[in-house]
């Protein structure tokens, strides 16, 4: 998600690459509230259900920037998805971290954050290299060229890298919805 809106940001926007950085600061922030406040809501609800709130929120911040265009402002089509996502990013990972390091034993409570870490940041490159690629091939087909694109080749690009992006949104929803089991308070 950030490569590609980097690049619409600088490219199509003509943001520096300063003020590129800084538009980035709603999901910033939406993740310092949320990931903050996530084991009260835990200890008030359950894992289960501040997890599917996350993801929700996820979900809706990317179907957002799905018909994204060039002619999409930062306003009103950039800072709200990102800070539902963020928000809902935060929402996510305190539930699923608390969930792995409860269920382990505390001799082994070392190498399972070794494990945990190496898994969402494995996931996190695996997802970022699907979504470029994805990225890239829309962005070649509509305007001839991946090293050249047209203002709306690039927003392209990005509208169709967000469909497949809310495609693994709307499966972590449902893998929460009927696999993850309750956990937490209540």
């Amino acid at each position: 998600m950030a490569v590609e809106l980097d690049q619409l940001l600088q490219q199509v926007l003509n943001y520096s690459p300063l003020q590129a950085g800084l538009a980035f600061l709603p999901m910033a922030i939406g993740m310092l509230l949320t990931a903050q406040n996530a084991s009260r809501a835990i200890a008030k609800f359950n894992g289960k259900t501040v997890a599917l709130i996350g993801v929700a929120l996820v979900t809706t911040g990317v179907a957002w920037l799905v018909p994204i265009t060039a002619t999409t402002g930062y306003a009103a089509g950039i800072a709200g998805p990102l800070l539902l996502t963020g928000a809902g990013l935060g929402l996510m990972v305190v539930p699923f971290n608390i969930a792995i390091m409860t269920t382990v034993d505390p001799a082994e409570s070392g190498a399972a954050a070794g494990v945990l870490q190496t898994a969402m940041l494995t996931g996190a490159s695996l997802g970022i290299a699907v979504l470029s690629a994805v990225y890239a091939s829309t962005i070649e087909d509509n305007s001839g060229s991946a090293t050249q694109p047209t203002v709306h080749a690039i927003a392209d690009g990005m509208g169709t890298a967000f469909t497949v992006s809310l495609t693994f949104a709307v499966a972590a929803l449902l893998i929460i919805l009927l696999v993850v089991k309750r956990t937490g308070a209540r």
